[in-house]
């Protein structure tokens, strides 16, 4: 078909609503009567949900052939959002302290680049069919940075930041199915999980029309993200709306 076998570049525009991200306190270490360190949940609630909405969150792709009509596939896609809160309750975030009624300003940034080897599993040998199945073969790198402010507070420090890294292989399907030699509809779906530990799924469907070197895409993405509930504080998010993009082959 037109666009296998070739390198293309392309951009997304993806409105990624959903769950906003949250950050909670995972537990903390402490001593029995035994002596013995045992895990047990931290003393002040730190979980909080980050306000604000993003706008239209943009996105970027490469996609190189290689051997036969597999292809490796680069991708990127960066976020941020601010808001502004009443806390409900006394929290402790980042080891910042906050009081019941504080006025809380919350802003994030969100990260993720994925490189994707898609392997053609099925048909074999392809001669006429139109449908394609890829597996896919991932590794992810995602990096939630925050921070809070409260700006009327009286006493203490009145800012906390930090931040979460994510490193995650991840596994998948992509089927595809050519309705002409132009027009196409391809999904894929891929993530990954350690019970108890981290989280991390993503997936998208749309409808590509070709128009010589160009292609034009319509339809829907979503991401969740959970970074290890075992560390001091983890951070967690889903984000899924409809997305559009332009695609470009070069050869």
């Amino acid at each position: 078909m037109p666009d296998e076998g070739r390198f293309s570049i392309g951009v997304i525009g993806w409105m990624g609503n959903g769950h906003q991200p949250t950050i909670d306190a995972g537990p903390v270490f402490a001593r029995n009567i035994n002596g013995s360190s045992i895990r047990v949940p931290a003393a002040v609630p730190s979980r909080l949900q980050f306000q604000g909405r993003p706008g239209v969150i943009p996105g970027a792709e490469v996609t190189i052939p290689a051997v036969k009509r597999n292809a490796i596939r680069i991708s990127y896609f960066r976020t941020r959002a601010s808001g502004n809160v009443i806390i409900p309750t006394d929290l402790l975030l980042w080891g910042g302290n906050y009081s019941k009624g504080d006025y809380l300003a919350t802003n994030y940034r969100l990260q993720n680049a994925k490189i994707s080897y898609e392997f053609l599993t099925w048909p074999y040998p392809i001669e006429s069919r139109r449908f394609r199945l890829k597996t896919l073969w991932q590794f992810q790198y995602t990096e939630m940075s925050t921070r809070f402010d409260a700006p009327l507070k009286a006493n203490g420090p009145n800012t906390a930041s930090g931040h979460k890294t994510l490193y995650a292989p991840s596994l998948g399907l992509g089927p595809s199915y050519y309705v002409t030699r132009h027009i196409r509809l391809e999904a894929d779906a891929s993530g990954f999980a350690i019970p108890h530990h981290w989280t991390i799924w993503d997936a998208d469907a749309d409808m590509a029309f070709r128009f010589g070197k160009l292609e034009l895409r319509v339809g829907g993405k979503a991401f969740h993200f959970r970074t290890s509930p075992q560390a001091d504080y983890y951070l967690r998010g889903t984000f899924a709306g409809a997305f559009g993009g332009l695609r470009f082959f070069l050869n």
